[in-house]
């Protein structure tokens, strides 16, 4: 099984969980996220991840997220790696100790990408 890395905090309408193995569950406040997983909400659906490092994900309406890798070292942070993966819609990120401490291995990847971040 997969790492634990993440838990909805805030569920509103169809959000659904895509495992690794490709099973699926709906998905509720409290419900935990894991490498692997891909997020999905529907049309009027939306969901907030909180990370184990504080990060904060929201996935907005028919949206799909894939949690690619969520890790980090504090003894080499060539071996940390956060890579997300937005197959469609919008996400918005704010990143938690793991991402601020190991910027270079923070991955985004989107098909049409547009980006504002705070503090440049």
């Amino acid at each position: 099984m997969q790492p634990l890395v993440a838990q909805a905090t805030m569920v509103i309408g169809q959000v659904s969980v895509v495992h690794a193995d490709g099973s699926a569950s709906a998905m509720t406040r409290g419900f935990e996220v894991r490498v692997g997983d891909t997020v999905q909400t529907e049309l009027g659906g939306h969901v907030h991840l909180r990370f184990v490092d504080g990060g904060r994900v929201s996935v907005r309406p028919s949206s799909r997220l894939q949690i690619d890798s969520y890790g980090y070292s504090e003894t080499d942070t060539q071996a940390s790696a956060i890579k997300f993966k937005l197959e469609e819609g919008v996400v918005r990120s704010i990143t938690g100790e793991w991402g601020a401490a190991a910027r270079h291995r923070f991955r985004l990847n989107t098909p049409v990408a547009a980006i504002g971040v705070k503090g440049t």
